[in-house]
C-alpha cells in the first residue's frame, strides 16, 4: 500500500475513533445521571457495566426469543432499562466493532511496507498503528536532512521571544530557546484557491505527530525496554541531570527533554535508512560530522 493509501486508512481509522470515544462519553453521561440522586452515586464502567449488560440481554434474548423491552423486564436491569439505551449502546458496539476493523486493516497494510519490515519492526515498542504515523506523515524526498524530520514533527528548538517579539538573551548574551510548541507560529509561502503564491502565518510542524511521537511512542519505547533506544533515553537523562544549567529543572522537564532527544536520534536514523533504501543521497548530521557524536548504530 502506498503512502497517500496508508494515510486515509489512517485517518478513517482516528475518524472512528473520535466518533466512539464522543459516544462513549455521551453513554457514561447519560447513564449516570441515572443515579444522580443516590447518596452512593456508583462509578460507572462501560466495559464492566453497560456492555457486560448490554451482552446480558443479547444472550437472555436470543436464548428465550424474547423482544428485547422482554428481556430487559425480565432481567431487571440496573443500567440498560429501554429499548431506546438498548439501541444507543448497540450503536456504540457497532462503532467498536468498526474501529477494529479499521485496525485490523491499517495492520495489515502497514506490516507489508519496507519501511516496517527493515526499521520500524526493529523498535520494541513501536506498533503498526504508530509505524503508520510515521510512514504517513514523514517524506523522505522533501527531507534533504535528517534535521527536516525533526523540524515537522516539531522537536527542533526555537528561540524564546518577550512580549513583543524581541528575543530573549541569557547573562552571556546567548539566545534562549526552548522546544517547539503550538503558540510558536511563522510566516510560510503557501498557493491560495487561486493557484497564486500568497504568505500566512500558521504552524511549520505537524501537531498530530508530535503528539503520537513524544506522547505514546517515547513512553512506550521506554515501558518495552528497546536496547537502542531506551539506552539512549537513559544516557541522556543522566547527562542532563548532572549539567549545571539543565541539574535545577523539574524531573519532568528532564525527562521531557530526554524523550525528545531520543526520539530525534531515532528520526536521525530513519531519515538514513530511508534515504538510502529510495536511493538518495546521504549526509552526515552536524553532531557527526562536526562533532564527530557516534550515529547511534547507523553508519552513513
Amino acid at each position: 500500500m502506498k503512502k497517500e493509501e496508508i494515510r486515509n486508512c489512517l485517518n478513517t481509522l482516528y475518524d472512528a475513533q473520535s466518533l466512539r470515544i464522543a459516544t462513549s462519553n455521551r453513554l457514561l453521561q447519560i447513564f449516570s445521571k441515572k443515579f444522580e440522586e443516590d447518596d452512593e452515586k456508583p462509578e460507572i464502567s462501560l466495559e464492566k457495566d453497560i456492555l457486560s449488560e448490554f451482552e446480558k440481554i443479547n444472550t437472555y434474548k436470543d436464548e428465550q426469543s424474547k423482544s428485547v423491552k422482554k428481556s430487559i423486564s425480565d432481567l431487571k436491569t440496573n443500567f440498560i432499562s429501554s429499548e431506546e439505551e438498548y439501541n444507543q449502546v448497540k450503536a456504540y458496539v457497532f462503532l467498536l466493532e468498526s474501529e477494529k476493523t479499521y485496525t485490523k486493516l491499517l495492520q495489515k497494510a502497514v506490516e507489508n511496507h519496507p519501511v516496517y519490515i527493515n526499521f520500524l519492526a526493529d523498535i520494541k515498542g513501536c506498533g503498526p498503528v504508530m509505524a503508520a504515523n510515521i510512514i504517513a506523515y514523514l517524506d523522505p524526498y522533501k527531507a534533504r536532512h535528517a534535521s527536516a524530520f525533526h523540524k515537522y514533527a516539531g522537536l527542533d528548538v526555537v528561540v524564546s521571544k518577550d512580549k513583543n517579539g524581541e528575543p530573549i538573551t541569557d547573562e552571556d548574551g546567548n539566545f534562549k530557546t526552548h522546544g517547539r510548541s503550538r503558540s510558536d507560529t511563522e510566516e510560510y509561502e503557501y498557493t491560495n484557491k487561486n493557484g497564486e503564491l500568497a504568505i500566512k502565518k500558521g504552524l511549520t510542524y505537524n501537531p498530530i505527530l508530535k503528539s503520537k511521537l513524544i506522547g505514546v511512542l517515547a513512553t512506550c519505547i521506554i515501558k518495552a525496554k528497546d536496547p537502542v533506544y531506551s539506552k539512549i533515553y537513559y544516557d541522556y537523562k543522566f547527562r542532563i541531570q548532572n549539567m549545571p544549567k539543565h541539574k535545577d529543572k523539574s524531573k519532568s522537564h528532564q525527562n521531557n527533554m530526554a524523550m525528545r532527544y531520543m526520539i530525534k536520534q531515532l528520526l536521525t536514523n530513519l531519515w538514513v535508512y530511508w534515504r538510502k533504501a529510495e536511493n538518495l543521497a546521504v549526509t552526515e548530521s552536524y553532531a557527526v560530522a562536526k562533532l564527530n557524536m557516534n550515529p547511534h548504530g547507523f553508519n552513513y
